[in-house]
């Protein structure tokens, strides 16, 4: 009689964590855990593994909200865990954008005001990345090309609408 193998532990990931992250053209970048879900990703492919020291070292490629599966299934693994900089514990502001309206708005811990399209233009957007789309996005950050993933969810300007003709100006 077969016995079934013991369901995988899920990693519950916390502040402090690095985690390796496997990247589609082979070798692999690192990532940090600064709050659930909010991680900063490091600018480096490395085909072997680096001390933590070396990983926090490195620039920061961007920050983003990350879905918790990436780390908590197993994909990328917690290779070390380093105590957060005060810097590091302060929470960024993302934008967000109505689907409907278009209207943008500023967001950071719960609390959202409207915004303008430049105050957006340099910000994420307030959403979670899957690994797929992280691991996609980085390579193309490694490679120096646009992430079609992070251009599909940028702040977009829109025309505001024309105003209505009064009906008793016509011509």
């Amino acid at each position: 009689m077969k016995t079934k193998p013991a369901p995988k532990k899920e990693v519950t990931p916390k502040p402090g964590d690095i985690v390796e992250i496997p990247l589609p053209s082979g070798g692999h970048a690192y990532g940090r855990v600064l709050s659930d879900p909010l991680m900063a990703f490091y600018a480096l492919r490395s085909d072997e593994g680096l001390p933590a020291e070396t990983v926090l070292a490195l620039p920061v490629a961007f920050r983003s909200w990350v879905m918790h599966s990436a780390i908590g299934s197993g994909r990328w693994p917690v290779v070390a865990r380093a105590p957060l900089e005060p810097t590091e514990l302060e929470s960024p502001r993302f934008f967000k954008q109505e689907s409907i309206s278009k209207r943008l708005s500023l967001y950071r811990r719960g609390e959202e005001r409207p915004a303008t399209y430049e105050e957006c233009l340099p910000l994420e957007r307030a959403a979670a990345w899957s690994a797929e789309h992280v691991e996609a996005r980085l390579e193309d950050h490694l490679a120096d090309h646009p992430c079609r993933f992070d251009e599909a969810i940028r702040a977009k300007l829109v025309a505001p609408a024309p105003t209505p003709r009064d009906p008793s100006n016509r011509p």
